[in-house]
């Protein structure tokens, strides 16, 4: 859940570091079936290819331990969320952004030095900040308080000098200088604990909050208004099972899904209003935040990757190239390439990307949502965006009025991911192989037609990419 109350666009100057150029390239990959067609150039269709930037972000992980709740050794989760050898975060955004982005923990003292990570004891058990109708979570007093009394302890403040990461000196750490995540001991609500739970969130100080910490002379997690300069924090609750006898630490889906909005600005992609499913499983940043392997114990355990859509919001510093004419147009499936498809209005087009069932570290999570999709499966997903859009919060029916932000167009239709609300990710929703998104998949909300008819004409299950034919 984003909670922020500011709108930011991602900015790429975290800590880059060049890297030679990867990816597959746009052309014919020898299989021709006349299907090509000369308006192509016309059409505006764009491919992303990969980048030349690696991100890494300094990042201070503050594990609140209460009297009733004292929480686990600062070990656990400094190797769940750095150690790239694990199922860690890192590991996880390292297959999702093809090693571009990862998280690294800074210099401290406290406990093991330098691994990140510091635990707070806060004196109190925890407190019950969920609100009396027992669906929603007290935001405002758990940032006043608990944040506040966490980040200013002792603790935090005499092992760690916060001005180093001011790295443009304007008093303000923005969270492209420095990642704040807090892991707070006890239940968490989006698991279904009802009791003494945290809602996993991202947010900040704002005007209606009390002042911003000021630590070592610098504003932390401060929303200035200016998307430049604000901060930003990400918390979760430690605990998934509600006292039940499979409890356990959180598992990283719902780290790794929180990062991507207070380190990447990323929107959900869930429907917000709850009566869709969003985009389900095709994003972390929707259901894909629970997906599991087959040999995982519990949900969230292998999140699926990010869409095209967070892909291409997350990484603009990608080329992109005009797709001249081609005959085909082949991807690489669960990486950083996709097509994208202008149409006549500039605020609505069309996303491709393909995924792969054999990236063992992500998506083969789609198995727990339809095990047709099985282990080694390379498919297709067709995304709708409409960038004039806030968010997926228009459940119901996808109308010119009511419609998700970004939306998948599904291949049967039977049942719409946005009236079902369980509907996660069905085998018959994607395309394979064979398969064609017609003028009646790359219809506008308008009801007037783009024109766009994308055949898959091959798939290539050792070099595991899918070719695309393209007509308009």
């Amino acid at each position: 859940m984003n909670q922020q109350k500011i709108k930011k666009t991602f900015i790429m100057f975290i800590s880059i570091i060049f890297l030679s150029s990867c990816g597959s390239g746009v052309g014919d990959t020898g299989t021709d079936t006349g299907d090509s067609s000369e308006n192509t150039s016309q059409a505006e269709v764009y491919k992303v290819v990969a980048g030349a930037t690696q991100i890494t972000v300094p990042t201070l992980v503050v594990l609140m331990n209460w009297n009733d709740y004292p929480g686990d050794d600062a070990s656990v989760w400094h190797d769940k969320i750095f150690d790239a050898s694990k199922a860690s975060v890192n590991r996880w955004y390292a297959d999702t952004t093809h090693s571009q982005i990862q998280l690294s923990p800074i210099s401290e003292n406290s406990g093991t030095a330098n691994d990140g990570v510091i635990s707070v004891p806060m004196g109190t058990n925890r407190p019950d900040r969920i609100t009396a109708d027992g669906r929603d979570y007290d935001f405002v007093s758990f940032v006043n308080e608990d944040i506040t009394k966490a980040i200013t302890s002792t603790e935090v403040t005499s092992k760690v000098d916060f001005s180093f990461f001011d790295r443009d000196s304007n008093g303000i750490i923005d969270y492209s200088e420095l990642q704040i995540i807090f892991i707070v001991a006890g239940g968490e609500m989006s698991y279904g604990d009802t009791k003494d739970a945290l809602w996993a969130h991202s947010w900040n100080y704002d005007t209606n909050t009390v002042a911003a910490p000021v630590i070592n002379g610098v504003k932390l997690m401060y929303a200035t208004g200016d998307a430049n300069t604000s901060g930003s924090y990400g918390a979760f609750g430690s605990i998934h099972g509600n006292g039940t006898a499979s409890e356990h630490e959180a598992s990283i889906g719902i780290i790794a899904h929180e990062v991507g909005h207070s380190m990447l600005n990323l929107i959900d992609l869930y429907d917000t209003s709850y009566i869709g499913a969003g985009v389900g499983y095709f994003d972390i940043m929707g259901g894909g935040t629970w997906a599991k392997a087959d040999a995982d114990p519990y949900e969230g355990d292998s999140p699926t990757q990010f869409g095209v859509y967070s892909k291409f919001e997350v990484m603009p510093s990608r080329v992109i190239t005009t797709v001249d004419d081609p005959s085909s147009v082949t991807l690489k499936c669960s990486d950083t390439e996709l097509l994208k498809l202008t149409t006549t209005l500039s605020n609505e087009y069309f996303l491709i990307g393909c995924r792969d069932t054999q990236r063992s570290i992500s998506d083969a999570g789609f198995m727990s949502a339809d095990t047709t999709f099985t282990t080694d499966r390379l498919f297709s997903v067709l995304y709708h965006v409409d960038s004039n859009k806030e968010n997926n919060s228009e459940g119901g029916s996808q109308t010119l009025l009511n419609h998700y932000k970004v939306a998948i167009v599904q291949k049967s239709y039977k049942t719409t991911m946005a009236t079902q609300q369980s509907l996660r990710a069905n085998f018959e929703d994607v395309f394979t192989v064979g398969s064609t998104m017609d003028t009646t998949h790359t219809k506008l909300y308008t009801g007037s037609n783009s024109g766009y008819i994308v055949k898959i004409v091959s798939e290539d299950t050792v070099a595991r990419t899918m070719t695309f034919s393209i007509q308009r």
